[in-house]
């Protein structure tokens, strides 16, 4: 159940119950949760393609899991929280950390040994 609307679902995704007088009873057959097509799991993680009709992920993912392998990602374990007040824009600081193509002018030293080319894109 939602705490916050009370709408309720069985297991199968079909609608259990909404609060008195928010649905007529003849809609409600119509208001069950819709089934994702792309719905997998990786590593602990779970994985949503919204795609009609998504690939598997096995394809998707490629040779990551081989290169993963040695990490035992099936078995981790939550360890905490770090939260940080970062007085920036979010997106700029997601992105110096996934955008390899700045180290040559940011970084020039970093440069020497971790070029743009050896990186790969996961």
């Amino acid at each position: 159940v939602c705490p916050y609307h009370w709408w309720a679902y069985r297991l199968d995704g079909s609608l259990k119950s909404t609060p008195p007088a928010a649905t007529p009873k003849e809609r409600k057959d119509q208001l069950g949760l819709q089934r994702v097509p792309g719905v997998d799991t990786f590593a602990g993680m779970v994985f949503l393609n919204q795609m009609p009709n998504p690939p598997p992920l096995a394809d998707t993912l490629g040779d990551l899991p081989q290169k993963l392998m040695r990490y035992d990602l099936d078995h981790l374990e939550f360890s905490g929280v770090k939260d940080y007040e970062i007085k920036g824009d979010w997106k700029l600081i997601a992105e110096n950390f996934v955008d390899f193509y700045h180290i040559n002018a940011v970084h020039p030293e970093l440069a020497k040994f971790s070029r743009v080319d050896d990186h790969q894109p996961y």
